[in-house]
């Protein structure tokens, strides 16, 4: 069980740094472009951008606090955290993959999966 309670931290921590993160270095720089044309030009586009970028941390974060939620030995409790540990690697590999390089928000996240497996199978 600590192995959960780290991943739920280390997740949560992922989850609060890429919000905050994002509009330091992404969206609050976006919100005051005033380009005429482009893809983000019009407001509706900003505030997908921003919608955007804020859903994964706020899924992240809601898989980090039902792990802890699920009753141990229930018929979903091992399915479930082995599907989150995929979304969180393949959140991890997508992150490798946009930024081009090993990034510690998808270090943290391949992380928290790790944790959840062994919690499973250690």
């Amino acid at each position: 069980m600590t192995a959960l309670y780290l991943a739920f931290a280390l997740t949560m921590f992922t989850a609060a740094a890429h919000s905050y993160l994002s509009e330091r270095l992404f969206l609050g720089p976006l919100r005051v472009e005033t380009a005429e044309a482009g893809v983000f030009a019009g407001r509706t586009a900003k505030k997908l951008a921003i919608a955007m970028f804020h859903l994964p941390s706020l899924c992240w974060g809601g898989m980090a606090v039902s792990m802890l939620l699920l009753e141990p030995g229930s018929g979903g409790y091992r399915g479930t955290l082995q599907i989150y540990a995929g979304i969180y690697t393949l959140s991890g590999i997508g992150n490798f993959w946009a930024v081009g390089r090993p990034h510690p928000g998808g270090v943290m996240l391949i992380a928290s999966s790790m944790l959840i497996l062994a919690a499973l199978y250690v």
